[in-house]
């Protein structure tokens, strides 16, 4: 099983000898980021860039046994990028916005699962983590708000949508800076891109997927102004927009506090 994108990209890829899951797979590459190990399996990621006028900057993710499982595979399972693979198209199809997947294969070979995943590179993105270290002191406050209007905004779609992320780190949510050109592969009229879908499912209750969310968000918001949490959590619920929106605000801003006593310290004043 494989699949490009489009013709296209199926082209270009090829012009480079990489037009099929094999050529892929033997492509000899540094690492971006060390290696994910478990029990028998590894995952990895690898920068490359496809040659042409405009050159095309990718991540090319390969896997090896690296499965998880599920209901309809209970013994074996599923590679993960299949499931992140299946997310982002979930995803792109309910206009929320994330990754630009350029390819999908998986084979099994020699008793190994093994599956490939090249996505578009974020050019011109960082991921909110660095961009509250790096640009939130230099900016305006009006910048800042917008920005992160934006980002409630975006995740409030997805739940509106019955979907929860379910590993909403500041680090899987990234902001296009504001010099950077929209190119053809990335029209996107939000300037956030969701990332790591890994874990990403339906979810049919209301509470649940909102607070789960918006409460891995603010465990793991570290160094970011309380200020600015609250005003992120302020343009989610929007006064009375959702759904018991009241209690979970009031529920979410009381596990800030909570946090914020127990770690002195690790949000900003």
């Amino acid at each position: 099983m494989e699949h490009f994108l489009n013709e296209d990209i199926a082209k270009q890829f090829a012009s480079q000898g990489l037009g099929d899951f094999a050529s892929l797979w033997d492509l000899k590459l540094e690492w971006f980021e060390p290696v994910n190990e478990r029990r028998e399996g590894w995952s990895g990621v690898s920068r490359y860039t496809l040659p042409s006028e405009a050159p095309l900057h990718v991540f090319i993710k390969r896997q090896q046994n690296h499965n998880t499982r599920q209901l309809l595979h209970p013994i074996r399972g599923i590679p993960t990028f299949q499931r992140e693979y299946h997310n982002i198209e979930l995803f792109r199809s309910r206009a929320i916005p994330t990754l630009t997947p350029l390819y999908y294969g998986k084979r099994r070979e020699d008793n190994n699962d093994q599956a490939i995943l090249i996505t578009l590179a974020l050019e011109g993105y960082e991921n909110l983590y660095d961009w509250n270290q790096k640009r939130v002191p230099q900016q305006p406050e009006a910048v800042t708000q917008k920005a992160l209007a934006a980002i409630a905004r975006v995740i409030r779609n997805l739940h509106d949508q019955g979907l929860a992320h379910y590993c909403l780190y500041p680090n899987h949510i990234f902001i296009r800076s504001p010099e950077t050109s929209i190119t053809a592969l990335d029209q996107n009229p939000e300037i956030i891109r969701l990332i790591d879908l890994e874990k990403s499912r339906r979810q049919p209750f209301n509470h649940i997927r909102r607070f789960k969310d918006l409460e891995c968000f603010i465990r793991h918001a570290q160094h970011f102004s309380l200020t600015h949490i609250r005003f992120l959590l302020d343009c989610y619920f929007n006064g009375d927009a959702v759904s018991g929106g009241k209690h979970l605000h009031q529920h979410l801003l009381k596990a800030l506090r909570d946090k914020n006593d127990r770690q002195p310290g690790f949000y900003r004043t």
